[in-house]
């Protein structure tokens, strides 16, 4: 069965047929690529910790200084993907991770977990943010961009899922060779996933527009401000994620199973909602309208997460399985206009660099985001919430005007090399 077929029968996507070939073969790649990470990840620390015998405080720093060195790592291989074609780069950086991951095998003591770590840290940061500007090379238009990164994080959902699944039998051997072999499986899937994308045309690299310096995503402010925006609303998928369980259990009267079902909630609305939303950013204008209404929604799910402290236990699982929904639709439409945004006022000859620096800022996200959230709601309870709902607010509010600089630069730059036409879709 060809692959279009079935990823139309696995997926929730009614026109992935209709998706141009392009998002078809990365789709493929992603879904291979992910099932490996998603059957070592739930694993990892207990493979560091009880065969490799790391302390829980080694691994944490660890980890922790692997984040740092994938944050760092965006911009510059996205400039080597403008100069060299980001298709090229993606392949090798593939490659790359899939000969570094069995180093882990290797591994007996802090520094060179450390290591290894930080360099697949790196790499795997390198491909987020190319992939992105793989799309951005390829598929003509940000609406079409959009629609396509949306499949593509559907299928690393379900390979995520599917992989972490299978990983429960290697939980239940609980033996090293288990362990051992899902660290090979992890690397084969990178090394598929490589070759799945030699299928993709070689890319034509776009000429630099006059003017463009290697490091012109760190020159325009307004697509900074940008960034920062959207990687502190992406703070909301900690919220169940992290913030979640430690809330309930501390602060609410709901049984564990609440808990579970929140979980539940979450993760089949991400795969069925993910798409149907990207399709709603049609427009320069309808993408900045979904990020207001989106940081809303965001405030409203704050708000309803505090007042589950109070009040029976019945309506305080309605008001919690309700927060779930608004921060999922709150920030799965946040995450779609976040995509067309960034892809439409980027510069078409710079959409690595400028794809990448959006994958560092997601990266910074993920490293604080739980920070904040600790010290806020976890500390502080529903003051703690609403300074939250509050921040939500302020940020998605000041996104439109964000965008407007962003374009003046934009049109700037456009009269000041006349024969660059516009790549901006209608507000």
């Amino acid at each position: 069965m060809r692959f279009r077929n079935f990823a139309a029968l696995i997926l929730p996507i009614r026109r992935l047929g209709s998706v141009h070939p392009t998002a078809r073969i990365m789709c493929a790649a992603v879904l291979v690529n992910s099932l490996g990470s998603g059957l070592f990840l739930p694993l990892s620390a207990l493979y560091f910790a009880t065969v490799v015998g790391l302390a829980p405080a080694d691994l944490a720093a660890g980890l922790g200084i692997g984040a740092l060195a994938g944050a760092l790592a965006g911009v510059p291989f996205g400039v080597v993907a403008d100069r060299f074609g980001a298709r090229n780069v993606l392949i090798v950086l593939l490659l790359g991770t899939a000969a570094v991951i069995p180093l882990y095998l290797a591994v007996t003591n802090f520094w060179q977990f450390t290591v290894t770590v930080s360099v697949i840290r790196a790499l795997d940061r390198g491909v987020s943010g190319i992939a992105a500007a793989v799309v951005a090379n390829v598929i003509p238009g940000a609406a079409e961009r959009t629609e396509v990164r949306a499949v593509l994080r559907t299928c690393l959902a379900m390979g995520l899922t599917t992989g972490s699944a299978l990983s429960t039998i290697a939980l239940s051997v609980d033996s090293p060779a288990a362990y051992r072999i899902a660290i090979l499986a992890d690397a084969l899937t990178f090394a598929l996933a490589a070759l799945m994308y030699l299928r993709l045309p070689a890319q034509k690299v776009p000429p630099r527009t006059a003017g463009t310096s290697a490091v012109e995503v760190l020159k325009d402010v307004p697509f900074l401000g940008i960034t920062a925006a959207f990687s502190l609303l992406g703070a909301y998928n900690y919220a169940v994620a992290f913030a979640l369980p430690i809330w309930a259990v501390k602060y609410t009267s709901l049984p564990h199973e609440f808990i579970s079902a929140a979980f539940i909630v979450n993760t089949a609305g991400h795969l069925l909602l993910q798409v149907p939303l990207a399709r709603r950013a049609k427009t320069l204008g309808s993408a900045i309208r979904m990020t207001v209404v989106g940081g809303a929604l965001l405030s409203a799910a704050c708000l309803l997460f505090s007042w589950t402290s109070t009040g029976p236990t019945p309506v305080a699982a309605a008001l919690l399985l309700t927060a779930v929904l608004l921060n999922l639709v709150g920030g799965l439409g946040i995450t779609s206009a976040q995509f067309f945004i960034t892809s439409d006022v980027a510069p078409e000859s710079a959409q690595g660099q400028y794809q990448g620096f959006v994958s560092t800022g997601m990266a910074v996200s993920g490293i604080v985001a739980p920070t904040v959230f600790a010290a806020l709601p976890l500390a502080h309870a529903g003051l703690g919430w609403t300074v939250m709902a509050l921040l939500f607010l302020l940020v998605a509010s000041v996104v439109p005007s964000l965008v407007r600089a962003a374009l003046r630069r934009s049109a700037g730059q456009r009269l000041e090399s006349p024969l660059q036409g516009s790549t901006h879709g209608p507000g």
